[in-house]
């Protein structure tokens, strides 16, 4: 299974809401990293490079969500649903949600396409010993705990904890690369839609949405950034 279509099997109205808010709580999360103890990435707030410059979306550092480190989610028990961060991430995420389900079906295993120039390249393995291409691959373990198979020659060879990685450590991508990779069983085979009541699919989904928005949640909100990353440092 891709990730895009995993996506597409378990993104739905009964864990919409609980995605947005996980959403809001990790971005408020890297925002106030960045006020606090990323001097180096300030100006891309200063200068509003990121996706947005949205009040609403950028007041997500103040939103009611607390850290679940059991799940590696964000969750409220306060009422939100006229929050105006909360709406702004409701809609980003509709917009993102349209977006993957519009994405073609697949992509040539031959055709580097969108990895060809990824800065993700270099942390994740993608080519077979033939020098064919393969998507990178994920793994879910039925808990929900997400690993991604890292590049021997980034220091680290083997399966990596997803929410290891961050703005701070990898170079800027597209979630339309993401929604391609491989998402497998812990024991490397694929996972299918067969499988899913037997995972914690929403763990998994949160994870994965994380990863993938972090550079914008539609084509637009990407190409956005990547006009005026040169700029930055």
């Amino acid at each position: 299974m891709l990730v895009k279509d995993f996506i597409d099997n378990t993104l739905t109205s009964d864990n919409f809401n609980k995605m947005v808010v996980n959403l809001i709580g990790h971005f408020g999360a890297m925002v106030r990293e960045i006020e606090h103890n990323r001097p180096e990435f300030s100006q891309i707030m200063e200068r509003k490079l990121l996706w947005t410059d949205d009040n609403a979306l950028l007041g997500a550092k103040d939103f009611p969500a607390k850290y679940n480190a059991e799940y590696g989610m964000y969750f409220s028990t306060e009422a939100y649903e006229d929050n105006p961060t909360f709406l702004a991430f409701k809609e980003k995420l509709t917009q993102f949600q349209e977006a993957v389900k519009a994405l073609p079906a697949e992509i040539s295993k031959e055709d580097k396409g969108l990895i060809e120039t990824s800065t993700l390249r270099n942390l994740f393995p993608v080519e077979k010993e033939d020098g064919k291409v393969q998507m990178p691959r994920i793994f879910a373990a039925k808990d929900g705990n997400v690993q991604v198979l890292t590049e021997e020659n980034y220091g680290f060879n083997g399966k990596r904890d997803l929410d290891f990685y961050d703005m701070f450590n990898t170079g800027v991508y597209s979630f339309e690369e993401v929604a391609y990779y491989e998402l497998n069983k812990e024991d490397g085979s694929s996972l299918e839609a067969a499988d899913l009541k037997d995972f914690d699919c929403n763990t998994i989904l949160g994870h994965l949405l994380v990863f993938m928005v972090r550079y914008g949640y539609t084509a637009a909100d990407f190409e956005n950034f990547v006009e005026n990353f040169d700029i930055i440092g």
